[in-house]
């Protein structure tokens, strides 16, 4: 009940707040849904609490529904879950040099917010440093859908030191480097990560492309060596690349990530995961967009082998979104176990979200 009465507050409360604003004679503003981590941390209005300090708001409810079939005789699985949140971002500027930015984000789960980021940054001339708690600017993971793509299993948050180069606001070089949580067979130091990343806008900016490269995939949000206790026999790096071309009215992306190394931990089957993503969007007016999906995954423990998807947003008045998405799933015979000897064959997910900007 808790749940219930939670997710529809999440959901409603943005919607009557708009109501009231339309009502009240106030200009409607247009809500954009984000496509990239960036875009999300960048969410809200940005309202100027003083000459130095912003803050933004995004409330999110998100519910969704999985069918799940086996290579047996057995009945569909079905599951349901609802995932409310609200994040907090605060932003300080001195002197268009020195900013910092802290982003919270509290979720019904959670008995406190949670410090999602926490970025200062300082920049002198065309170099930038950074140092915080944030993602690892490793991989782009562009998507106008609202469940992210399979390669998403490589993003990486931890204690950052970060250096970037800015070439003629046209490239961007960057190397970082991180506290790890995992480390060595034999060792008692824990990892220290590092990577390296390039960024490109090309074509006035319509185009843009990179690449990069992390040294320990194990250190991702995805925590692969979790159940051998974070230890490691050998370190295993990722490369991953990207293109994203925006036009007027549509817009196409492909993105590819890859471990370098084999996971010696795991079996031959999913010791060396990868996984790439292709969309395309349409946007026939300023507050609708349709979006489709098609990827795939090798050796990815638990992931479909392939996946597609379509997705339709809508941009509504008062800073208000919402997603409605349907993904058609297929999985390698015989990969991911449901329990003994069951093994799922194909799956289908609806996902409704909502996001109001404050």
């Amino acid at each position: 009940m808790k749940r219930l009465f939670l997710s529809t507050l999440l959901v409603f409360a943005p919607v009557v707040y708009a109501q009231q604003q339309a009502e009240s004679g106030l200009d409607a503003e247009r809500a954009g849904n984000y496509r990239t981590r960036e875009e999300r941390r960048e969410a809200g209005l940005g309202t100027e609490l003083t000459d130095w300090l912003t803050f933004s708001g995004l409330v999110e409810a998100e519910s969704i529904r999985e069918v799940s079939n086996f290579d047996v005789e057995l009945s569909d699985h079905y599951d349901f879950s609802t995932d409310p949140s609200v994040q907090a971002a605060f932003d300080i500027s001195i002197m268009d040099i020195f900013e910092a930015e802290l982003i919270l984000e509290y979720t019904e789960d959670s008995r406190d917010p949670i410090m999602d980021e926490l970025i200062v940054a300082a920049d002198v001339g065309d170099i930038g440093f950074s140092a915080g708690r944030f993602y690892a600017p490793f991989g782009l993971y562009y998507s106008h859908f609202v469940t992210g793509p399979l390669l998403e299993f490589a993003e990486t948050r931890r204690d950052m030191f970060q250096v970037d180069y800015d070439l003629l606001d046209v490239v961007e070089f960057a190397v970082f480097a991180f506290d790890g949580e995992t480390r060595k067979l034999g060792e008692s130091k824990d990892d220290v990560g590092w990577g390296a990343a390039v960024d490109a806008l090309l074509l006035d900016g319509r185009l843009n492309v990179g690449a990069g490269y992390i040294s320990n995939l194990a250190e991702s949000d995805e925590e692969f060596l979790r159940e051998e206790n974070n230890i490691y026999q050998k370190k295993v790096g990722a490369w991953n690349a990207y293109a994203v071309y925006e036009a007027n009215s549509w817009d196409v992306s492909f993105e590819v990530l890859k471990a370098l190394e084999q996971f010696r931990e795991f079996d031959i089957s999913e010791d060396r995961p990868e996984s790439w993503n292709i969309e395309a969007a349409y946007f026939p007016n300023s507050s609708f967009e349709v979006a489709f999906r098609y990827e795939r995954s090798k050796e990815l423990i638990d992931a479909p082998e392939q996946q597609i998807g379509i997705a339709f947003t809508w941009r509504l008045p008062n800073r208000i979104s919402m997603t409605a998405e349907y993904l058609k799933s297929d999985y390698k015979k015989g990969f991911v176990e449901e329990d003994d000897d069951i093994f799922l064959t194909k799956g289908n997910t609806i996902a409704i979200w909502f996001a109001f900007e404050f």
